[in-house]
């Protein structure tokens, strides 16, 4: 007797009846199917190491875009998915072997939610207008998109499972480390790491942060990638203030006291220097799934790792040019970004949102204002008695001297 083909329906809470919806039909259309709902959010620590033991046992997933999120573009406010229900599209695009016969998507968002990386694949749309919580409505609104993954799957043998390797946070800061002790090719001339999050590690973890620091003083280029400036500009300012002072005091002491940096502020000048060198921070209007890349700009050694952001767990995902892939969309964004050379000061432009005056088109007004809301964010983490004597280091270091005021 032949394996069973073995689906596996994920969708966001919201959407648990159109999933259940889609399970009931697709074992009307073949009752030799084995098909799962997945009931368990994301609540604690063994939720990841489910979800990759689902990924190692399942033939075939169907994930399901609804439109669960706003998310605040350049322009306009979108409808996405949640970005757990993104995640699990990437993990288990890699875990059935890259093989896009093996996961559909049926979505109800539009193609502009739908994350770039994903838009040239085949996307089954359903109604924008769907009420999930109507059964019946659910009921009738996945008969097409059931039958036709049904055909896809009967074409297509039971898969073989691949292994997939979890990372904790202190296992990625020991690989984040000059070779040999770690990963990182570390040449003034090309990017260390590529981060694309809004909440990175070292924003609230103190010893990833020192790691950080400690190879910006080696000459490792930092890039980041953060969402929308409007919202996400509070992480921004976090982020720099966090690598700023993280070599302060005790290392094991969690939160770095008002005195300790007080009393420290020419190291807080030094480790800004390190930042304005190596460290640039850049924002974008398309929501992504969270990930990192070490050595992109070298083909024999670049590594793409997936980040689950609830469990604060890594999974190193691809190697080599499959794993540079993962940086070229940002590429076409900010073609300087991640080309050798790169510009001096932490803060530098997308083609959607300039932040400097180099940037082609940029408005002075704008840019202006932008600077002066990233600078007085990051300078009010600071004690009130030291912000003077940083303002001059903190501009300079975050615009390279081209900070403007708002006209």
């Amino acid at each position: 007797m032949a394996e069973p083909k073995k689906i596996f329906i994920a969708s966001s809470k919201a959407a648990m009846q159109l999933a259940k919806s889609l399970q009931s039909e697709m074992l009307r259309l073949n009752d030799q199917l084995v098909v799962e709902v997945w009931d368990v959010f994301p609540n604690g620590e063994n939720f990841l190491d489910a979800l990759i033991e689902k990924c190692r046992l399942c033939s075939f997933a169907i994930i399901l875009f609804t439109q669960d999120d706003k998310v605040v573009g350049k322009d306009n406010v979108i409808l996405a998915p949640r970005d757990n229900v993104i995640f699990e599209l990437g993990l288990f695009i890699g875990g059935l072997g890259l093989n896009p016969r093996r996961c559909f998507v049926v979505s109800t968002v539009d193609e502009d939610a739908i994350p770039s990386d994903y838009r040239s694949r085949k996307v089954i749309r359903i109604d924008q207008d769907l009420d999930l919580n109507d059964q019946q409505a659910c009921d009738r609104a996945v008969v097409a998109p059931a039958d036709q993954i049904a055909k896809a799957i009967d074409k297509v043998p039971a898969h073989i499972t691949l292994g997939v390797q979890v990372l904790s946070t202190s296992e990625m800061e020991d690989l984040e480390r000059k070779h040999p002790l770690g990963v990182l090719k570390i040449d003034n001339n090309a990017i260390a790491v590529v981060i694309n999050s809004s909440s990175p590690v070292e924003s609230s973890d103190r010893r990833f942060a020192i790691n950080v620091i400690e190879n910006l003083r080696k000459n490792a280029n930092y890039c980041y990638f953060m969402g929308t400036f409007d919202e996400y500009c509070n992480h921004a300012a976090n982020l720099v203030y966090k690598i700023a002072t993280a070599t302060l005091g005790d290392p094991n002491s969690g939160e770095v006291s008002d005195e300790i940096i007080s009393q420290n502020i020419e190291m807080v000048k030094q480790n800004l220097a390190a930042m304005k060198k190596h460290l640039n921070v850049h924002f974008l209007t398309d929501p992504r799934v969270d990930f990192c890349v070490h050595n992109t700009n070298y083909p024999d050694a670049a590594v793409c790792y997936l980040r689950h952001a609830t469990t604060n767990t890594f999974l190193k995902w691809e190697l080599g040019k499959e794993a540079q892939k993962w940086t070229a969309d940002l590429n076409k964004l900010c073609p300087s970004c991640l080309k050798k050379n790169w510009a001096i000061g932490i803060f530098h432009s997308t083609n959607d949102i300039p932040i400097d005056l180099r940037h082609e088109g940029a408005k002075k007004k704008i840019v202006g204002e932008r600077q002066d809301t990233l600078l007085r964010l990051i300078s009010d983490n600071f004690p009130e008695g030291v912000r003077k004597a940083l303002s001059t280091d903190l501009a300079s270091s975050c615009f390279a001297n081209e900070t403007t005021n708002a006209a």
